[in-house]
This record gives C-alpha cells, structure tokens and sequence, in this order.
C-alpha cells in the first residue's frame, strides 16, 4: 500500500476491529464520550479495519478453527502503512496475539488488558479482587487472571459450569443482538463471581459491556469495562503525544 505518510495522517488512531461489529461501534461511542471536544474538529480521528471476518479466536485457541492471526496481520498491516500514529484492537481474546501484531509494526500499540489492569489500580485502588467475564478462549489462556496476578491482584473466575451456562452464551446471544437475554445471562454469572468474593467485575469481552450497559450505569462501581479503558488510554496516548515536552498531563 502506497501512502504519503504526514504529521495529519499520525494523529489518526487505527482500530483494529470488526470482532465482533457491534464490539467495535461501542468502543468507537466510547472513544467519543472520553474526549472533553466542544466541536467535530477536536475530536481524535480514527481510521477504522473492521474485518467482521476475522476466524473466531476462541474456536482457533481451542484447536477448532483457523488462526485469526493471518487476518489480524492483514488489517494491523494497512493501519501501520497508512502511518497512524498508535493502534487499537477492541478485542480482548485478539490480545494473545500481540507479539506478532507488535512486531509486524512500526506504530506502537495500545494495549487493552494492560490499560484495564492499570485503570483498577488508579480507580479504585483498594480494590484487591477481581472478577473477570471473558470469552472462554481468552480463559484457557489465562489472559486476564495473569495481568492481574501480575499487577498483585486475586482473579475470581467463573466455574466451568457458569461458562457454560451463562458466559460464553451471553457473548453469542449478543453477537446476533439479542441483547435483553444475554443480559440476564451474564448478569447470572457477575453476580456469582460477587458471591465468590470478587469486589468489581472486570468484563473483560468487548461483547459484554454491551449486554451489561444497563447494569453498569445502576452500579458503576461494581464493573470494569475494558473497552472503556481502552478507550481512555486512547485518548491519554494522543493528548501525551499532543503536549509540549514538559506539559502537565490534562
């Protein structure tokens, strides 16, 4: 791909997304809502891959499907030469891949679980267990659970019998939007995790915020949306890159 790349085009942030679509328009509603603009024009531009088809990353984590990584190195690949200043992917499981997608790159990335561990620890700092809800992909390889251990926080985890009750059918009615039922699902499986000890819920799959939407605008304080997260260490990247050397952070 041949691109001019110029000081106008590094201000964009590529969004490595399509996984799933809807996935992808809440981070991008998400982004928006974090910027303080007062017009069009102070917004963050985006520049947008939305590959809805990229191989299920779950079925590939579990020996069931083809590598989505081809596919990923594919969009990663044309938002770094199109010369974006950072990259994004809205998608938690997507994350055990991001070695290769780092090196494949000249544009650095924005990682999504290090920037939702790294918000528990700046809002609520007293916080030391943590329930996470995530694709079962991104479970059997400990994703989360080990950001967390490693930021000294306890993970609560959902049986395997809640798994398959709850979560990973939660994330598949929200796929063929049916949002209303899987939010009585996954709200099952939060409210289990809070019995087992977990203080805040971590939805660590960018489906499930959007089932939980409701949820957590009644009980803020009770979930960690990490596509939230991703959203605001977005906007934390570019105003760094925005300030003069020696600038206070906004």
């Amino acid at each position: 791909m041949n691109v001019q790349k110029t000081p106008a085009v590094a201000r964009f942030l590529g969004v490595l997304g399509g996984m799933g679509p809807l996935a992808t328009a809440d981070f991008l509603a998400k982004l928006v809502a974090v910027r303080p603009a007062q017009s069009d024009q102070a917004h963050l531009p985006v520049l947008v891959w939305g590959d809805c088809e990229v191989p299920d990353r779950t079925a590939a984590l579990a020996g069931l499907g083809p590598s989505p990584l081809p596919a990923l190195l594919a969009g990663a690949r044309f938002l770094d030469a199109f010369g974006v200043g950072a990259i994004c992917m809205p998608c938690n499981t997507a994350h055990y891949w991001m070695d290769e997608l780092r090196q494949a790159c000249e544009a650095p990335w924005i990682d999504m679980i290090q920037a939702c561990v790294s918000g528990i620890r700046q809002v609520q700092p007293a916080v030391r267990s943590v329930g996470v809800l995530t694709t079962a992909g991104a479970a059997a390889v400990d994703l989360y659970p080990r950001a967390l251990r490693h930021a000294g926080l306890h993970a609560v985890t959902p049986t395997p019998q809640a798994m398959a009750r709850w979560v990973t059918p939660g994330i598949e009615l929200v796929k063929a939007h049916r949002l209303t039922e899987a939010a009585q699902l996954l709200v099952c499986a939060a409210d289990e995790l809070r019995e087992c000890g977990a203080e805040v819920t971590l939805l660590g799959c960018t489906e499930i915020p959007v089932a939980l939407a409701s949820a957590m605008a009644a009980e803020p304080q009770r979930f960690i949306d990490a596509t939230s997260a991703l959203a605001w260490a977005a906007h934390a990247h570019f105003e760094a890159q925005a300030r003069p050397v020696g600038a206070p952070a906004w």
